[in-house]
């Protein structure tokens, strides 16, 4: 179950969840990592939060990381770098506890690897 999540309700959560659930990158990383259950579950929820902040699906926010990349864009001139930066400061936001802050913000950054 969602730790209590930011100002999110369950429809909009489901949603997103969603998302994650039927994109290409879970099909393609995560569902194919050797990892527990549980620690899938901590990652679609993650992903889907991270998604939602974004406004953009996981496939979306990959293929603009691999737009950037493709086109030679200096590191620190990428939108990911701002994305990640404007969402672990949300996420202090929102008042999570600081290991689900570092878990959820590690978790998106770890999608983009």
């Amino acid at each position: 179950m969602v730790a209590p999540l930011m100002k999110l309700n369950q429809e909009e959560y489901y949603k997103w969840k969603q998302s994650v659930l039927s994109s290409k990158f879970y099909e393609d990383v995560i569902k194919k990592r050797k990892v527990t259950d549980t620690t899938k579950n901590r990652y679609v929820l993650s992903l889907a939060t991270y998604c939602m902040y974004n406004n953009m699906s996981v496939d979306e926010l990959m293929k603009e990381a691999d737009d950037e990349e493709r086109a030679n864009i200096r590191v620190k001139d990428r939108k990911i770098l701002k994305r990640l930066d404007n969402y672990r400061d949300w996420l202090v936001e929102q008042g999570l506890q600081k290991m689900t802050c570092q878990t959820r913000f590690n978790d998106a950054k770890w999608c983009y690897r």
